[in-house]
């Protein structure tokens, strides 16, 4: 990937959604954007953004300070690719830009055992297509708080600033397969908290439901029951787009759940912000990850 490589944004007015159609306009990623973890997000911020790339910290302050940019993303593969002071210099150089740091796989601990970089919210890999996809949201706050915050809020506050999903605007039935009774209380919770309803596809029951809009599946992609499970209710629901729902899922994971007819993936544990915007990106249909696909195999 080289430094400069610009991306065009989509034909404009081609789609008009009140929650997922309000990506960054321009967006400059730092780091390795090739990492696995990324190539997804990758395909949808050059399917939706004007991107600019930079591979290293003092390529991205001769942008920041020459150009204007909605979004800096820092590509983070790893704990200990970027430094705090590397925040701070891009903050110092275009303090205005907000900066995110995007996540991948192996830095999921780091809240726990390591030192995250503070002062930027973060995002990982297998959620940033949903947080991205509201960053400009005026109407949302959730997309304005994430991201707009002071450098000094607390995590727990950029939390809470994306707690209330914003509002569907329809009705609509959410057919759930999930593992056990408390597993889909809690998803049903979630889906009534954005005006869906929900109902419960049990192991003895066909999978065909009447008049569901979404199928969200939550189960282990990495067994052969849960994969065949997964392709089985995927094909017996469609046309209706299937979200799985997986406990710390790899980009294998993800890979496996594509295979199997899924559109999207949700991590446990969400926020209803995520899940609201997942379901609509799911319906839309133009950010599937099936799609995303492509430019990995183009690079």
């Amino acid at each position: 990937m080289f430094d400069g490589s610009v991306g065009t944004s989509p034909e404009a007015g081609k789609l008009t959604i009140e929650v997922t159609d309000l990506p960054p306009h321009s967006a400059l990623l730092v780091g390795d954007f090739a990492h696995d973890d990324f190539h997804s997000v990758l395909a949808w911020l050059r399917q939706h953004s004007q991107v600019v790339y930079a591979s290293s910290i003092e390529t991205a302050e001769e942008y920041l300070t020459t150009g204007t940019f909605d979004l800096c993303l820092l590509a983070q593969a790893r704990p200990g690719l970027f430094l705090q002071a590397d925040v701070e210099r891009l903050h110092r150089v275009s303090p205005l830009t907000p900066l995110a740091v995007l996540a991948g796989a192996w830095c999921e601990g780091e809240p726990r055992t390591g030192t995250p970089l503070s002062g930027i919210p973060r995002i990982y890999w297998h959620e940033a297509i949903a947080r991205l996809a509201t960053f400009d949201n005026t109407q949302s706050r959730a997309a304005a708080g994430f991201y707009r915050l002071p450098r000094t809020a607390l995590p727990t506050e950029r939390t809470l600033a994306i707690t209330t999903p914003p509002s569907p605007g329809r009705r609509a039935l959410v057919a759930v397969r999930a593992q056990g009774p408390a597993s889909f209380g809690a998803l049903a919770d979630a889906c009534k908290a954005i005006g869906y309803a929900a109902v419960w596809l049990l192991p003895s029951q066909p999978g065909r439901v009447q008049g569901a809009s979404w199928l969200l599946w939550e189960g282990d992609v990495r067994s052969p029951e849960g994969y065949d499970e997964l392709r089985r209710l995927a094909t017996s629901l469609h046309p209706a787009p299937t979200i799985a729902l997986l406990n710390f899922p790899r980009d294998a994971d993800r890979q496996r759940a594509l295979e199997a007819g899924a559109v999207h993936i949700l991590a446990k544990p969400f926020l209803v912000s995520d899940l609201s915007a997942t379901l609509h990106l799911a319906q839309l249909g133009n950010a599937t990850l099936e799609n995303h696909d492509e430019s990995r195999r183009g690079r």
